[in-house]
């Protein structure tokens, strides 16, 4: 008899971030990858709240995982609910919608693979609150065993358990591209404003996109 499976990579990040929940003392995570096109791709989210906070990042183009990714370095917002200061003063739309779906505190951490930042890990709570010393020790460590692990050859099986709505994405700004004879970031832009105006996500208007159900035009705002 063959014993258990080894674990995949995708339960192995789950088993990091949980462990990571747990001694930064929040109430949740979630991770967002950059795909091969540089496009930023949710992997994985411990909850809800945590799955809306990447999807609104992914879909507007701003909030914390975006600019720990940008710079390399952690993002740490103790309380959303002040004054828009520091990275925050750049996530306008980002900074009101954490704060809809009830994230009042978020820390972000990027993941390194070699040199460069390919991945943010984000912590949040419910309650306003920086990082202790220790939390935030604890933290970075766990950002640094999420970039082990996704070093790891079978990584490649994590992308393709999720890249195949990353590239719907990807294939309606195409279309977009041709329909407005505009740049493949202008195309996402628009993607991405539609989905926030409607409520809805960005894969969702990518879908009506490439079954014909939806298209762009350059009178639109």
């Amino acid at each position: 008899m063959s014993g258990a499976s080894e674990p995949s990579v995708l339960e192995r990040l789950a088993a990091v971030c949980r462990e990571g929940i747990t001694d930064a003392k929040v109430d949740g995570a979630g991770v967002t990858m950059l795909a091969g096109s540089g496009t930023r791709l949710p992997v994985w989210s411990s909850d809800g709240v945590s799955a809306e906070v990447e999807d609104l990042q992914v879909t507007l183009g701003q909030g914390p995982c975006v600019d720990a990714i940008a710079s390399g370095l952690p993002v740490l917002v103790d309380d959303l609910a002040g004054p828009l200061v520091g990275p925050a003063h750049g996530w306008p739309i980002f900074h009101d919608e954490a704060l809809r779906v009830g994230v009042r505190a978020i820390f972000a951490f990027p993941l390194v693979l070699g040199s460069v930042a390919m991945g943010s890990l984000d912590l949040y709570r419910r309650t306003p609150g920086g990082l202790g010393d220790v939390e935030l020790s604890r933290s970075v460590s766990t950002a640094e065993a999420l970039g082990e692990t996704l070093v790891d050859q079978d990584s490649v099986s994590l992308a393709n358990e999720h890249l195949g709505s990353q590239m719907a994405v990807h294939r309606a700004a195409g279309i977009l591209t041709v329909q407005l004879d505009c740049t493949i970031d202008e195309a996402l832009a628009r993607l991405r404003g539609a989905a926030y105006a409607e409520g809805v996500t960005v894969h969702r208007i990518a879908a009506d996109v490439e079954e014909g159900n939806r298209g762009f035009s350059r009178e639109e705002p």
